[in-house]
Protein backbone atom coordinates (compact mmCIF):
# COMPACT_ATOMS: atom_id res chain seq x y z
CA UNK A 1 0.00 0.00 0.00
CA UNK A 2 1.83 3.66 -1.13
CA UNK A 3 1.79 6.42 1.74
CA UNK A 4 0.31 9.55 0.94
CA UNK A 5 2.22 12.51 1.00
CA UNK A 6 1.34 16.05 3.13
CA UNK A 7 3.12 17.75 -0.30
CA UNK A 8 1.20 17.98 -3.54
CA UNK A 9 2.19 17.23 -6.84
CA UNK A 10 2.53 21.04 -7.96
CA UNK A 11 4.64 21.45 -4.77
CA UNK A 12 7.21 18.91 -5.90
CA UNK A 13 7.42 20.08 -9.68
CA UNK A 14 8.46 23.57 -8.02
CA UNK A 15 11.18 22.24 -6.10
CA UNK A 16 12.33 20.19 -8.86
CA UNK A 17 12.46 23.42 -11.10
CA UNK A 18 14.48 25.59 -8.45
CA UNK A 19 16.58 22.43 -8.16
CA UNK A 20 17.39 22.81 -11.77
CA UNK A 21 14.95 20.28 -13.71
CA UNK A 22 13.46 21.66 -16.55
CA UNK A 23 10.41 20.01 -16.68
CA UNK A 24 8.75 17.20 -14.58
CA UNK A 25 6.18 14.56 -14.71
CA UNK A 26 3.95 12.41 -12.77
CA UNK A 27 2.88 8.93 -13.44
CA UNK A 28 2.08 5.84 -11.43
CA UNK A 29 4.48 3.01 -11.34
CA UNK A 30 2.63 0.20 -12.75
CA UNK A 31 3.33 -2.02 -16.52
CA UNK A 32 3.33 -0.71 -19.70
CA UNK A 33 1.82 -3.39 -21.64
CA UNK A 34 2.00 -1.38 -25.23
CA UNK A 35 5.74 0.10 -24.74
CA UNK A 36 6.91 -3.54 -23.78
CA UNK A 37 5.35 -4.98 -27.05
CA UNK A 38 7.20 -2.19 -29.27
CA UNK A 39 10.80 -2.89 -27.01
CA UNK A 40 10.29 -6.64 -27.95
CA UNK A 41 8.89 -5.94 -31.76
CA UNK A 42 12.44 -3.83 -32.47
CA UNK A 43 14.99 -6.50 -30.45
CA UNK A 44 13.27 -9.58 -32.58
CA UNK A 45 14.29 -7.22 -35.72
CA UNK A 46 17.70 -6.95 -34.75
CA UNK A 47 17.81 -3.54 -34.47
CA UNK A 48 19.35 -3.23 -31.47
CA UNK A 49 23.12 -3.97 -33.16
CA UNK A 50 25.32 -5.19 -29.96
CA UNK A 51 23.77 -4.07 -27.42
CA UNK A 52 22.53 -7.55 -25.99
CA UNK A 53 22.42 -6.32 -22.28
CA UNK A 54 19.06 -5.12 -23.48
CA UNK A 55 17.61 -8.45 -24.39
CA UNK A 56 18.02 -8.74 -20.44
CA UNK A 57 15.21 -7.57 -17.43
CA UNK A 58 12.46 -7.09 -19.90
CA UNK A 59 9.50 -6.97 -17.27
CA UNK A 60 11.64 -4.54 -15.11
CA UNK A 61 12.44 -2.22 -18.00
CA UNK A 62 8.28 -1.95 -18.38
CA UNK A 63 7.21 -2.06 -15.09
CA UNK A 64 8.87 -0.05 -12.45
CA UNK A 65 7.03 -1.76 -9.30
CA UNK A 66 9.71 -4.67 -10.00
CA UNK A 67 12.64 -2.43 -9.57
CA UNK A 68 11.48 -1.22 -5.80
CA UNK A 69 9.07 -3.13 -3.32
CA UNK A 70 5.97 -1.09 -3.18
CA UNK A 71 6.31 1.61 -6.09
CA UNK A 72 3.28 3.50 -6.29
CA UNK A 73 4.78 6.40 -8.45
CA UNK A 74 7.25 7.35 -10.80
CA UNK A 75 8.39 11.33 -11.46
CA UNK A 76 10.20 11.78 -14.51
CA UNK A 77 12.67 14.49 -14.34
CA UNK A 78 13.86 16.55 -17.44
CA UNK A 79 16.90 18.87 -17.92
CA UNK A 80 18.05 20.69 -21.04
CA UNK A 81 21.57 20.42 -22.31
CA UNK A 82 20.67 22.14 -25.11
CA UNK A 83 19.72 23.59 -28.91
CA UNK A 84 19.78 23.25 -32.41
CA UNK A 85 21.91 26.12 -32.92
CA UNK A 86 24.55 25.58 -30.57
CA UNK A 87 24.46 22.13 -31.91
CA UNK A 88 25.39 23.18 -35.12
CA UNK A 89 27.59 25.68 -34.33
CA UNK A 90 29.59 22.67 -32.46
CA UNK A 91 32.79 21.34 -34.21
CA UNK A 92 34.25 19.91 -30.94
CA UNK A 93 33.40 16.16 -32.42
CA UNK A 94 31.62 15.97 -29.00
CA UNK A 95 28.05 15.42 -28.62
CA UNK A 96 27.05 18.16 -26.94
CA UNK A 97 24.90 16.39 -24.16
CA UNK A 98 28.56 14.77 -23.33
CA UNK A 99 29.63 18.51 -22.19
CA UNK A 100 31.14 18.48 -18.80
CA UNK A 101 30.53 16.66 -15.96
CA UNK A 102 29.11 12.86 -16.54
CA UNK A 103 25.12 13.66 -16.72
CA UNK A 104 24.89 10.37 -14.27
CA UNK A 105 26.89 11.65 -11.88
CA UNK A 106 25.15 15.77 -12.15
CA UNK A 107 21.50 14.87 -12.43
CA UNK A 108 21.78 12.58 -8.99
CA UNK A 109 23.34 15.24 -6.93
CA UNK A 110 20.76 17.78 -8.44
CA UNK A 111 17.92 15.40 -7.56
CA UNK A 112 19.18 14.74 -4.13
CA UNK A 113 16.84 17.13 -2.26
CA UNK A 114 14.04 16.00 -4.16
CA UNK A 115 15.35 12.73 -2.70
CA UNK A 116 15.05 14.02 0.88
CA UNK A 117 11.92 15.64 0.41
CA UNK A 118 9.93 12.72 -0.32
CA UNK A 119 11.73 11.46 3.40
CA UNK A 120 10.91 14.16 5.24
CA UNK A 121 7.27 13.54 3.87
CA UNK A 122 6.85 9.90 5.93
CA UNK A 123 10.54 8.28 7.14
CA UNK A 124 9.01 5.05 6.34
CA UNK A 125 8.81 6.12 2.34
CA UNK A 126 11.47 4.17 0.37
CA UNK A 127 12.45 6.00 -3.27
CA UNK A 128 15.20 4.96 -5.67
CA UNK A 129 17.29 7.13 -8.58
CA UNK A 130 17.48 6.26 -11.79
CA UNK A 131 19.17 7.92 -15.07
CA UNK A 132 20.44 4.85 -17.16
CA UNK A 133 21.48 3.03 -14.31
CA UNK A 134 18.96 -0.04 -14.04
CA UNK A 135 16.89 -1.27 -16.74
CA UNK A 136 14.12 1.11 -16.89
CA UNK A 137 11.94 2.92 -20.02
CA UNK A 138 12.19 6.98 -19.24
CA UNK A 139 11.43 7.89 -22.56
CA UNK A 140 7.86 5.77 -22.37
CA UNK A 141 7.29 6.69 -18.54
CA UNK A 142 7.91 10.13 -19.60
CA UNK A 143 5.19 9.77 -22.30
CA UNK A 144 3.10 8.07 -19.67
CA UNK A 145 3.38 11.27 -17.41
CA UNK A 146 2.50 13.64 -19.95
CA UNK A 147 5.72 15.41 -20.87
CA UNK A 148 5.70 14.87 -24.52
CA UNK A 149 6.30 12.09 -27.09
CA UNK A 150 8.27 9.88 -28.81
CA UNK A 151 9.79 11.86 -31.91
CA UNK A 152 10.92 10.25 -35.53
CA UNK A 153 14.23 10.32 -34.32
CA UNK A 154 13.16 8.03 -31.52
CA UNK A 155 14.05 10.77 -29.08
CA UNK A 156 11.74 12.36 -26.30
CA UNK A 157 10.03 15.58 -27.56
CA UNK A 158 8.92 18.12 -25.13
CA UNK A 159 6.97 21.29 -25.71
CA UNK A 160 8.91 24.25 -25.10
CA UNK A 161 12.25 22.22 -24.45
CA UNK A 162 12.78 20.11 -27.51
CA UNK A 163 14.59 16.66 -27.87
CA UNK A 164 17.52 17.67 -26.02
CA UNK A 165 17.13 16.84 -22.39
CA UNK A 166 19.01 14.47 -19.96
CA UNK A 167 16.17 12.13 -18.41
CA UNK A 168 16.20 10.96 -15.04
CA UNK A 169 13.40 9.14 -12.54
CA UNK A 170 12.64 8.61 -9.57
CA UNK A 171 10.64 5.69 -7.83
CA UNK A 172 8.65 5.82 -4.63
CA UNK A 173 6.35 4.58 -1.97
CA UNK A 174 4.62 8.12 -1.89
CA UNK A 175 1.43 8.25 -3.83
CA UNK A 176 1.45 11.34 -5.66
CA UNK A 177 -1.42 11.82 -8.25
CA UNK A 178 -0.62 11.22 -11.94
CA UNK A 179 -0.31 13.84 -15.02
CA UNK A 180 -2.65 12.29 -17.88
CA UNK A 181 -0.26 10.98 -20.51
CA UNK A 182 0.31 12.65 -23.62
CA UNK A 183 -1.39 11.06 -26.67
CA UNK A 184 -0.37 13.11 -29.72
CA UNK A 185 2.52 12.90 -31.98
CA UNK A 186 3.25 16.39 -33.32
CA UNK A 187 6.02 15.51 -35.94
CA UNK A 188 2.98 14.72 -38.46
CA UNK A 189 4.45 14.04 -41.83
CA UNK A 190 8.16 15.82 -40.67
CA UNK A 191 10.71 13.34 -41.95
CA UNK A 192 13.78 15.94 -41.36
CA UNK A 193 15.48 14.19 -38.86
CA UNK A 194 15.69 10.89 -41.16
CA UNK A 195 16.77 12.64 -44.48
CA UNK A 196 19.63 14.42 -42.32
CA UNK A 197 20.88 11.09 -40.94
CA UNK A 198 24.17 10.21 -43.13
CA UNK A 199 23.58 6.48 -42.05
CA UNK A 200 19.87 5.70 -42.82
CA UNK A 201 20.00 4.49 -39.02
CA UNK A 202 15.92 6.41 -38.61
CA UNK A 203 13.24 3.56 -39.84
CA UNK A 204 10.21 4.60 -39.40
CA UNK A 205 7.63 4.97 -36.29
CA UNK A 206 10.46 6.68 -34.07
CA UNK A 207 12.80 3.64 -34.38
CA UNK A 208 16.33 3.19 -34.63
CA UNK A 209 18.65 0.93 -35.99
CA UNK A 210 21.73 1.02 -33.99
CA UNK A 211 23.89 -0.93 -36.30
CA UNK A 212 23.56 2.10 -38.53
CA UNK A 213 23.80 4.93 -36.16
CA UNK A 214 27.30 7.22 -35.31
CA UNK A 215 26.06 7.46 -31.75
CA UNK A 216 25.80 4.08 -31.33
CA UNK A 217 29.35 3.43 -33.06
CA UNK A 218 30.83 5.90 -31.15
CA UNK A 219 29.54 5.87 -27.62
CA UNK A 220 28.35 2.25 -27.30
CA UNK A 221 30.55 -0.12 -29.38
CA UNK A 222 34.08 -1.35 -28.32
CA UNK A 223 34.34 -3.14 -32.06
CA UNK A 224 36.03 -1.52 -34.96
CA UNK A 225 33.53 1.33 -36.23
CA UNK A 226 32.83 -0.49 -40.20
CA UNK A 227 33.64 1.65 -43.08
CA UNK A 228 30.75 1.73 -44.29
CA UNK A 229 30.06 4.13 -41.28
CA UNK A 230 32.88 5.50 -40.85
CA UNK A 231 33.03 6.84 -44.09
CA UNK A 232 30.08 9.15 -43.41
CA UNK A 233 31.36 10.21 -39.78
CA UNK A 234 31.49 14.17 -40.71
CA UNK A 235 32.63 15.32 -37.04
CA UNK A 236 31.70 12.73 -34.72
CA UNK A 237 34.43 11.64 -32.64
CA UNK A 238 32.33 10.41 -29.48
CA UNK A 239 28.11 10.57 -30.01
CA UNK A 240 25.94 12.37 -32.57
CA UNK A 241 23.09 14.75 -32.81
CA UNK A 242 22.70 15.14 -36.55
CA UNK A 243 18.58 14.26 -36.15
CA UNK A 244 18.29 16.47 -33.18
CA UNK A 245 20.29 19.61 -35.23
CA UNK A 246 17.26 19.95 -38.20
CA UNK A 247 14.66 18.93 -35.38
CA UNK A 248 12.30 22.38 -35.55
CA UNK A 249 11.33 21.64 -31.68
CA UNK A 250 15.09 22.46 -31.02
CA UNK A 251 15.23 25.57 -32.83
CA UNK A 252 15.50 28.74 -30.14
CA UNK A 253 12.66 30.23 -31.11
CA UNK A 254 10.56 27.35 -29.75
CA UNK A 255 12.59 27.06 -26.22
CA UNK A 256 10.97 27.92 -23.40
CA UNK A 257 13.80 26.88 -20.69
CA UNK A 258 15.18 29.53 -18.60
CA UNK A 259 16.58 27.04 -16.01
CA UNK A 260 19.33 26.01 -18.70
CA UNK A 261 20.01 29.01 -20.55
CA UNK A 262 23.51 29.46 -19.63
CA UNK A 263 25.04 26.65 -21.73
CA UNK A 264 28.61 27.04 -22.64
CA UNK A 265 31.42 24.61 -23.60
CA UNK A 266 33.76 23.25 -21.29
CA UNK A 267 37.12 24.72 -20.96
CA UNK A 268 40.15 23.25 -22.73
CA UNK A 269 38.47 20.61 -24.18
CA UNK A 270 38.84 20.57 -27.95
CA UNK A 271 36.97 22.60 -29.68
CA UNK A 272 38.00 21.78 -33.25
CA UNK A 273 38.82 18.18 -34.82
CA UNK A 274 42.14 18.97 -35.38
CA UNK A 275 42.92 19.86 -31.77
CA UNK A 276 42.41 16.02 -30.79
CA UNK A 277 45.51 15.15 -32.76
CA UNK A 278 47.53 17.37 -29.87
CA UNK A 279 46.48 15.25 -27.26
CA UNK A 280 48.15 12.48 -25.15
CA UNK A 281 46.91 10.15 -22.50
CA UNK A 282 47.84 12.44 -19.46
CA UNK A 283 46.20 15.29 -21.35
CA UNK A 284 43.41 13.14 -22.09
CA UNK A 285 42.81 11.95 -17.99
CA UNK A 286 43.06 15.94 -17.04
CA UNK A 287 40.52 17.49 -19.79
CA UNK A 288 37.89 14.57 -19.49
CA UNK A 289 37.84 13.29 -16.04
CA UNK A 290 34.48 12.97 -14.35
CA UNK A 291 32.86 13.28 -17.92
CA UNK A 292 31.38 10.80 -20.10
CA UNK A 293 33.97 10.46 -22.54
CA UNK A 294 36.10 9.03 -19.53
CA UNK A 295 33.94 5.92 -19.66
CA UNK A 296 35.03 5.56 -23.37
CA UNK A 297 39.07 6.00 -22.66
CA UNK A 298 41.50 7.41 -24.20
CA UNK A 299 42.41 5.45 -27.16
CA UNK A 300 39.37 4.47 -28.24
CA UNK A 301 38.45 8.15 -28.94
CA UNK A 302 41.48 8.64 -30.42
CA UNK A 303 40.97 6.20 -32.95
CA UNK A 304 37.34 7.82 -33.53
CA UNK A 305 39.09 10.99 -34.10
CA UNK A 306 41.76 9.76 -36.17
CA UNK A 307 38.97 7.98 -38.78
CA UNK A 308 37.03 11.98 -38.68
CA UNK A 309 40.53 13.62 -39.13
CA UNK A 310 41.31 11.47 -42.41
Amino acid sequence: MGLKTPFTAREIKGRAHALGFSHCGITGADESPAARERFIAWLDAGHHAGLSYLERNIDKRFNPSLLLEGATTAIVLARRYGDADLARQNRSGIAMYAWGEDYHTALRRRAEPLLALLQSADPSSRSRFFTDTAPLSERSLAVKGGMGWIGSNGMLIIPGLGSMVSLSVILTTIILPPDPPFTHNHCGTCTLCAEACPTEAILTGGLIDAGKCIAYHTNSSSSPIPENIAEKMECQVYGCDICQQVCPWNEPQNIRDSVTGGITFPEGWPQRIESWASIDALGFQKLFNGSALEHTGFSRLKYQAGLVAE
